[in-house]
């Protein structure tokens, strides 16, 4: 995907503001912007705008950004989560990216997108800084991630490994001790799912450590 940008960075504000209050729309597209009174041409820059900000889908479907953005106690926050997605490459390469020039931009620009005019580039830089006074970017809630479908439910998060203890840390297993010293062995368990590996693997512990402790 391209650089982000809009055509009208005035009717931004306007139209997040609106997300508020407005029914959440089955599909984004340029029919339903037309609904909502933006009618221009440039105005049609929306849709895509919205994709990169992670509010809707390519389909354009609103996602769980959209349905959080909708709590006005959290709309900032939410729209910084947006930009931050939006324009990734230059908030890596600068985390106070708000705080840049736009000569940097640029030079970040040309690298991000080599195919991009100096026409197109000053464009999203405009967007970029119609968009900061928009949002809050000292910190991004958890609950601010694009993904989680139209329906806008939060997932709790997965619980901690089996054996972690409250502070989430690698599990510990106690295998014995000598002359009244206890010895524990720290596992670091590889991300799989596989449940033979589990099975080889404490097994085999059982056999050569804990076995000959008992």
């Amino acid at each position: 995907m391209g650089l982000a940008y809009v055509l009208n960075n005035g009717n931004l504000g306007k139209f997040l503001n609106e997300i508020v209050s407005a029914p959440v729309p089955t599909k984004v597209d340029y029919k339903y912007l037309e609904t909502r009174g933006y009618t221009g041409k440039n105005d049609k820059y929306l849709v895509a705008f919205l994709k990169a900000l992670g509010f809707i889908d390519k389909g354009g479907v609103p996602q769980r950004r959209w349905h959080d953005h909708r709590h006005t106690g959290q709309s900032m926050v939410v729209r910084g989560a947006g930009v931050r997605e939006a324009y990734a490459g230059f908030f890596d390469v600068y985390p106070d990216a708000p705080n840049r020039t736009e000569q940097e931009f640029i030079n970040w620009a040309r690298v991000e997108d080599s195919t991009a005019s100096p026409v197109t580039i000053k464009r999203s830089w405009a967007t970029f800084r119609a968009m900061i006074p928009l949002g809050d970017f000292t910190g991004v809630a958890e609950s601010t991630s694009s993904n989680g479908g139209a329906d806008g439910e939060h997932h709790p998060p997965p619980p901690p490994p089996a054996g972690g203890g409250g502070g989430g840390g690698a599990p510990r297993v106690q295998v014995g001790g000598v002359g009244g010293i206890t010895i524990n062995i720290e596992l670091q368990l590889p991300a799989t799912a596989d449940a033979k590996f589990f099975d080889q693997f404490f097994a085999s512990m059982r056999k050569n450590l804990i076995d000959e402790n008992e």
